[in-house]
């Protein structure tokens, strides 16, 4: 099963900032009557899920980390019934409310068929009647630069909220029903050709997964005679340039912000603290990897392609150290044993998939253009900035 969120642009990463006023009081010059956030929609908190709850096997339980990342090696599964209100199907919108500010607040369309809620998650239902549930959602993300600064100004110890509370305080101007669907026709063509880039690259994916462990099926094996200290450098990341630019800057949970500036190249990049720790991006360009991650680099000159996968079957997420908060360190990883395969055996893996990721990069290429014109007409055209009438595309 997979689900993965991919970073498709950055609602409000010129770091936006708002006096008290304009942080909840969501200023627009569109015809239409003002509501508070929380009248618009149902919110239904997630469940404080216990070990007991858990099994091998049954529907996952989703928490900020699978809307992040995806169901994976650490996501928990459960085979018990529980309230309805935190039952998931497709289509659901979600609001991560408690977290890092910068990584973990933001609305979700959910994509698998079922799944269980976690808590520090709203599950969010509009009311339809006055506002339609696509452009519900993209007034969600329109806001995501408000919840990221109300969030920032409640931070402790790295973790920031958006609570019940902030979001009966916050105002938005809500058009007519026509109006508001107008704007959706817009917008949503755009962001369904970047899910459906995703959908194409997750399916890339799956498939040079399978060659993978078809070619090397026994290279974690029990009696392995080698160790990732003979195959791979690894160095880590160091605090992000304040500068803005078009390099994107690599944290636990992918890129997190752009720079001017780069430290890496050509590389894979691991999450090395906290809820992502063990996390694992391709970056086949220039990029800065951040304090909060850990940049690997083939020792033999072999394409980074080979090494992410290698890493990605690693069980990383399982092999931190910490329980309050995880760490990766380089020692854990230089200490993974390894089957060393031959050179031929690492060419024939490159050249069989390297076709298939040249086509996952040049989707996420056209997914960041893409984003690009959403994230420029969406704040227009909610806050009455530039009308549907005005546009032609």
């Amino acid at each position: 099963m997979s689900w993965k969120k991919k970073f498709v642009g950055n609602w409000g990463r010129l770091g936006m900032k708002f006096d008290d006023n304009s942080l909840y009081n969501i200023k627009s010059s569109v015809d239409g009557k003002r509501y508070s956030l929380f009248e618009l929609a149902t919110w239904k908190n997630g469940l404080a899920f216990k070990k007991i709850n858990f099994s091998e096997t049954g529907v996952p339980v989703i928490k900020i980390t699978e809307l992040n990342n995806g169901v994976g090696g650490t996501t928990a599964y459960t085979q018990q019934t529980f309230s309805e209100d935190v039952h998931l199907c497709k289509g659901d919108l979600l609001f991560s409310w408690s977290g890092n500010p910068q990584t973990s607040i933001d609305v979700f369309r959910f994509n698998l068929d079922e799944g269980w809620l976690n808590q520090h998650i709203f599950k969010v239902t509009p009311d339809e009647k006055t506002v339609d549930r696509d452009y519900f959602y993209f007034l969600m993300k329109n806001l995501k630069p408000h919840f990221t600064q109300i969030a920032t100004n409640k931070q402790t110890t790295g973790l920031g909220h958006v609570t019940i509370a902030d979001i009966k305080r916050m105002s938005v101007v809500i058009p007519s029903l026509g109006v508001q669907r107008e704007i959706v026709s817009y917008i949503k063509p755009i962001e369904d050709k970047i899910e459906l880039n995703n959908e194409i690259n997750n399916n890339l994916e799956q498939q040079v997964q399978a060659i993978f462990l078809k070619m090397f099926p026994d290279i974690f094996s029990a009696s392995a005679s080698s160790s990732f200290q003979n195959l791979i450098e690894f160095s880590n990341g160091k605090k992000r340039p304040e500068t803005i630019g078009d390099i994107p800057v690599y944290g636990g949970n992918g890129v997190l912000a752009y720079t001017n500036q780069s430290n890496a190249e050509n590389c894979v990049i691991i999450g090395r603290v906290g809820a992502y720790c063990g996390n694992t991006f391709l970056c086949p360009e220039k990029c800065w990897t951040s304090d909060n991650a850990i940049q690997a680099k083939s020792k033999n000159e072999a394409s980074p392609l080979f090494i992410y996968y290698l890493l990605r079957n690693a069980s990383l997420p399982s092999r931190h150290i910490g329980t309050g908060q995880p760490l990766m360190t380089q020692a854990i990883l230089n200490a993974i044993p390894v089957n060393e395969p031959s050179t031929q055996e690492i060419k024939s893996f490159i050249n069989i998939c390297t076709p298939l990721h040249e086509t996952i990069f040049a989707n996420e290429k056209q997914n960041i253009s893409l984003a690009l014109l959403r994230d420029t007409l969406l704040p227009k055209l909610m806050s009455g900035e530039l009308d549907v009438s005005d546009l032609d595309i």
